[in-house]
């Protein structure tokens, strides 16, 4: 029998070396189409970090796309409603910004409501635990980003008897000025407080909290 497997591998040798290399063309032809269709499905969008608990619940859109439970997800800019839900636990809806100058992602951990699904929360803790260290690292990497764009969040918010000055997150890579005065001259106080600290108040967008414009109408 060995001699027979050596004749016929002798005789057939070209046409099974053809067909390896046919075999090995195609494989690659394929890795390299599949890469490219995922690069067109992907243009003009964004990566978008997915982990939720449990791992078969669905992940829907308000726009109607179906995204995957773990892993990356990629979306064009703009705002999303998330909703995340499995049969027999609560399901949670989730408001998600996609920029350039963010860091999106969409970690969920279901809540059981019936008895079997309470039992599997318990039973699966540290699925959840390690989504909450998930969630940490993302808001630590993100706010480091955002104080480094932002410097001047360093030493908000500021307290005084008079006037008082924080921020709110405007674009996710720039921020508005939240001022508020007992008075006219207060206000322009805490501008100053400001300029001495080295930022320029005029170089951001400002809100007056509690002040109405006389100019504008009822």
């Amino acid at each position: 029998m060995q001699y027979e497997l050596s004749y016929y591998l002798g005789k057939y040798r070209l046409a099974i070396l053809v067909g390896v290399v046919l075999l090995v063309v195609l494989c690659i032809f394929v890795a390299i189409y599949s890469t490219y269709q995922a690069s067109q499905q992907r243009r003009g969008k964004l990566p978008v970090a997915v982990e939720v608990v449990p791992r078969d619940a669905t992940v829907k859109t308000n726009t109607g796309e179906a995204l995957t439970s773990r892993g990356e997800a990629y979306l064009k800019p703009g705002e999303y409603k998330v909703t995340v839900a499995r049969e027999g636990f609560a399901s949670q809806t989730r408001d998600l910004r996609v920029s350039e100058d963010s860091t999106p992602y969409i970690y969920i951990g279901l809540a059981g409501k019936s008895k079997e699904s309470i039992d599997w929360q318990e039973s699966h803790k540290s699925e959840y635990q390690r989504l909450e260290l998930l969630t940490v690292e993302k808001n630590r990497e993100y706010n480091t980003l955002f104080k480094s764009a932002n410097p001047i969040v360093n030493i908000l918010p500021i307290k005084d008897p008079y006037y008082s000055i924080d921020y709110r997150n405007y674009d996710d890579k720039s921020v508005e000025l939240v001022v508020w005065g007992t008075s006219a001259e207060k206000r322009q106080a805490a501008l100053t407080f400001l300029r001495k600290k080295g930022y320029e108040p005029t170089d951001y967008r400002i809100q007056y909290d509690g002040y109405k414009n006389p100019l504008e109408a009822n």
